[in-house]
């Protein structure tokens, strides 16, 4: 297959994704004695580093590009690709551009990776990406088969500092509001199911935290609370960022059709009663509020009946719709009246019967006492510095169905990754990271990368456990993107009903999402400790 046709395969709805590495590759300097296990043939030996590098201690540039080299003559010997240098591009499509950038595996630094505590090595910090592909078998096949060469050749050390990421996506392009909604919404229930595949640790570190426990959206923030866009004109949420109705053209079309005239009558297409696919209007005015004549009365009205409703269950939404109804029952205060109608709730009750027969017990939820968070703590920071406890306001599950409400009420994507990031500190990060769509890489063209990172994993050595953690992040979007409505609702309303006690875990939700390969490696992942390392 030629690059062309490659790169339209990256095109249109395509699924992609990514991995990234972390790992601690050992050295020694070429006259330093090497203590081999010789009980195990099967460990490889260090890389030799030669004395005359001119390796300075107080810069170790030149060591780690030595050692980075190593791993890419290893690449490229298997002919595994590399990565154009970003000084070789001279692309003017944007699409183009942004899969150049991905088009090659990398290898490069990581000042977050930190060494293992073994004087018997000098270790050289190493972060190993793969390009962006479309989901197949065969780009699935080359993730085990280069992590199983490189283990293979190297010594490596994976440690709490290490971790295992996965990037989702859409090609080149952002994924719309509408699949983002939805993903979150599902990633927000699940979360505790699918911590249980990840060591304990991992949910305590401010590279991972835990969506349903340290996001502004855990903490008691709304999608009401944001206040300022971090671009001056708005557009990314008034116009990049909003929901892509049936009939429209795709969010990239808007990027490169963002002048002020097109973006008005946007805004007026998204008023009340106005839902057929954005085509442009030539002879209607908005106000300074974004609202027309004709329509500002009408929307008042509508306003001022539902005023306690979040902004897009207005919308004809039928998960937000029966969200809200479901939210409703669960309330003490309205419960009892909204129970009369099962017609709001009835597809979230179907009991649930599994296409597989399981292999394992059910997997409980993991509670800890406080000397065993204070433990993960200090594990999670490997040195460095420990997260604080909770927040008084997470602490108590209120259920998933309060957070899958809000989710579903924010108004583009830049208020979505608001509500779900952890703290405005740069450096941290929630364990579904959905910081590709805050407002200025919206609004930046050549903004990379357009994906949902899943970053909960930890390091890892097995081939085979990494490509079938990126077969689950990848499942998880396509379920989440595609499923019916009421399958959907009822899958949200099963990851709730776990947290609180119910018979259901995260083998039971691989197997009802149709990963079922998945399902048969991760009971065995889970029989033999895998998700306590």
């Amino acid at each position: 297959m030629d690059s062309a046709t490659s790169s339209r395969r990256l095109y249109g709805g395509a699924r992609t994704f990514g991995c990234e590495f972390e790992w601690s590759i050992a050295f020694l300097w070429e006259d330093e004695e090497e203590q081999l296990d010789r009980s195990n043939a099967n460990i490889p030996p260090a890389i030799r580093v030669p004395r005359n590098l001119g390796y300075d201690p107080a810069d170790e540039s030149s060591l780690v590009a030595y050692v980075h080299d190593d791993i890419r003559l290893t690449l490229e010997y298997h002919g595994i690709p590399l990565k154009t240098p970003r000084g070789m591009l001279n692309i003017e499509d944007l699409r183009e551009y942004r899969l150049a950038l991905y088009d090659g595996w990398e290898v490069k630094i990581d000042s977050s990776i930190k060494p293992p505590n073994q004087s018997e090595y000098h270790w050289c910090p190493v972060e190993i990406t793969s390009p962006a592909e479309v989901a197949s078998e065969e780009s699935f096949s080359a993730i085990t088969y280069v992590v199983n060469l490189l283990a293979s050749k190297y010594r490596i050390n994976v440690n709490p500092s290490c971790g295992l990421h996965v990037h989702v996506g859409q090609g080149a392009d952002f994924l719309e509001l509408g699949a983002l909604r939805r993903v979150a919404g599902l990633l927000w229930a699940a979360d505790p199911l699918l911590g249980c595949l990840h060591p304990p640790s991992k949910r305590f570190c401010y590279y991972s935290q835990s969506l349903r426990e340290r996001t502004r959206l855990a903490r008691g923030a709304t999608a009401a609370d944001f206040e300022t866009h971090m671009v001056p004109d708005e557009t990314c949420g008034r116009y990049i960022g909003r929901e892509v109705r049936h009939g429209e053209e795709s969010v990239h079309w808007r990027e490169i059709n963002a002048d002020e005239k097109t973006v008005i009558d946007f805004q007026v297409n998204r008023l009340s009663d106005h839902f057929k696919p954005f085509v442009g209007k030539e002879d209607e005015k908005i106000d300074e509020d974004g609202r027309t004549s004709q329509d500002t009365e009408a929307r008042s009205e509508v306003e001022s009946s539902v005023e306690s409703l979040p902004e897009v269950i207005l919308a004809d939404d039928d998960i937000s719709q029966a969200i809200e109804g479901y939210h409703a029952r669960d309330t003490p205060e309205t419960g009892d009246n909204i129970a009369a109608d099962s017609s709001v709730t009835h597809s979230l009750d179907r009991a649930y019967k599994r296409c597989l027969g399981r292999n394992t017990a059910r997997i409980p939820l993991p509670s800890y006492t406080a000397e065993d968070e204070d433990h993960l703590r200090v594990v999670a920071a490997f040195g460095c510095d420990t997260m604080p406890p909770l927040d008084p306001k997470a602490q108590t599950n209120v259920g998933a169905f309060l957070g899958i409400g809000e989710i579903f009420s924010c108004p583009s994507s830049c208020v979505l990754c608001w509500v779900l990031r952890c703290s405005d500190r740069w450096n941290d990060r929630p364990n579904y990271n959905f910081a590709a769509y805050d407002c200025l890489r919206l609004t930046e063209p050549k903004s990379n990368p357009r994906t949902i990172e899943f970053r909960e994993a930890a390091g890892t050595t097995s081939g085979k456990w990494a490509e079938t953690w990126a077969r689950i992040c990848v499942g998880l979007v396509d379920w989440a993107e595609r499923a019916p409505v009421d399958e959907y609702l009822a899958i949200l309303n099963r990851c709730d009903e776990a947290a609180k006690g119910g018979k259901y875990d995260i083998v039971d939700l691989l197997d009802q999402i149709g990963l079922f390969a998945e399902v048969i490696i991760v009971e065995k992942w889970l029989q033999s400790g895998g998700a306590r390392h």
